[in-house]
């Protein structure tokens, strides 16, 4: 996975804006994901699959949301615009190219952090009739441990 920073553009987010959305959201970020974000603000990702073990299908990540951007790459407003529907305890940390959210789980303590693949369009040829969330990851720090970072410029 390749990351293309959103701060060489965006700028970085500061603490502040990191302890308002966790107020917002109701959750203490994992250290892993907080770190990312002040470092790189999210940003855009190439080559970028990952498998759904559970329908046996390839999903593509296309964002990672930032802080201070446009509104659909921004994690504040995908969280607003999503949160009625979003599972408990869970909040948007990047997208699809298709606008599927990738969402970091917080609801089991002992594993804070999972990541999901949530099908709300109904990409995956293995369509239900109601949104799945499908378990990629156990941890965010699992989810990029192959990520590169692009130089910053």
């Amino acid at each position: 996975m390749i990351l293309s920073p959103f701060s060489t553009q965006y700028g970085k987010p500061s603490k502040a804006d990191i302890k308002q959305y966790e107020e917002l959201i109701g959750m203490t970020l994992p250290d892993d994901y907080r770190n990312l974000l002040l470092k790189h603000n999210g940003g855009s990702v190439e080559e970028s699959e990952r498998t759904v073990q559970q329908v046996g299908e390839e999903v593509s990540i296309d964002v990672l949301y930032g802080f201070n951007i446009m509104p659909q790459l921004n994690l504040v407003e995908r969280f607003q615009a999503l949160e009625s529907e979003l599972p408990e305890l869970s909040f948007p940390i990047g997208r699809d190219p298709g606008g599927n959210p990738f969402l970091m789980d917080m609801a089991d303590a002992s594993q804070p952090g999972a990541v999901y693949y949530w099908d709300i369009h109904r990409m995956l040829k293995k369509r239900t009739k109601k949104a799945v969330a499908y378990q990629l990851t156990k941890s965010f720090a699992e989810f990029i441990t192959d990520m590169t970072v692009s130089k910053e410029k």
